[in-house]
This record gives structure tokens, sequence and C-alpha cells, in this order.
């Protein structure tokens, strides 16, 4: 067989195999973006532990396990629906500040060494807010004149 040949047969497999991907799972892949980032919103959002931290420091740590998925799947798939979520998530999240004797809003509750003491404590704070932050610079550099997302659900 000639090297010509050998070649053939050996790309061929795996351009017909690249072919079929993407016809037939690539597609099927992006419908099921959307339901696996609503799936990771509800399951982020539904985080049993905020029912016994509603609010203060503790909400926060739990609160910012799994805050950077969103930005890191977008970033993965270009799928818009990891965006959707996101935005969704961190409108959980804001809903949850609340305005300190100062008149600054934070993440205000219990002191996680006295529940005696209630403050905004800025680690949690900081926590949440780099998640927000992170995905506000994604989508600044990411869009395009009208503001617009370049990238398009698949």
């Amino acid at each position: 067989m000639t090297v010509i040949g050998r070649c053939i047969r050996v790309l061929f497999p795996m351009l017909l195999a690249g072919v079929v991907f993407c016809i037939i799972v690539a597609p099927v892949a992006g419908a099921d973006e959307a339901q696996a980032a609503e799936e990771f919103y509800n399951r982020i959002s539904g985080n049993p532990n905020f029912e016994k931290f509603p609010n203060g420091e503790q909400f926060c740590w739990h609160a910012a396990s799994g805050i950077h998925t969103f930005v890191e799947m977008y970033e993965a798939t270009g799928d818009r629906a990891w965006l959707d979520q996101g935005v969704r998530y961190y409108d959980f999240l804001v809903d949850r500040l609340a305005e300190g004797p100062d008149g600054y809003k934070g993440f205000i509750g219990p002191y996680i060494y006295d529940n005696n003491y209630w403050c905004d404590v800025h680690v949690g704070d900081a926590i949440l807010w780099r998640g927000i932050l992170e995905f506000s610079a994604l989508v600044l550099a990411d869009s395009g004149p009208c503001g617009q997302i370049r990238r398009q659900s698949p």
C-alpha cells in the first residue's frame, strides 16, 4: 500500500467521526448546555445551608461555592445559557444585600464568631463581589459595539 493510501485509510475514519460529531452530537450538546446551566443554577441557589444561614458571613461562604462556574462554563462552551443563569444567581445574591448603620449595603448578618453581633464582614462581601465582577469583566470584554455578547448559543 502506498503512503497516500495509508494516510487515507487512517485519516478518513477520523474525518468521518468529525463530520458525525458536528452534525449529530454538537447540536444535542448545545441543547444540553441550557439544561445543565439551569440545573446548576437550581442546585447552587437551592443550597440547603441557606436555610440555616440566610444572611451574613456564613451565607457568603456558602454562596461563594461555585460562583465562578458560570464564567468558567461560558468560557469552555461559548454557550450564553451559562451567562443567563449567572445573571439569575447574581440577582439572587444582590437581593440579599441589607443596609448597615453606615448607610452602605452589604451581606449583613450574624458575626461568624459571635451571633450576638450583626455586621457586614468584608471578606464575605469580597468573595461574592469578586465573582460578580469577574462575570461583569467577561461580559464587557466579550461584548460587541451594541453590548451584545459576540458568541452565540449553538
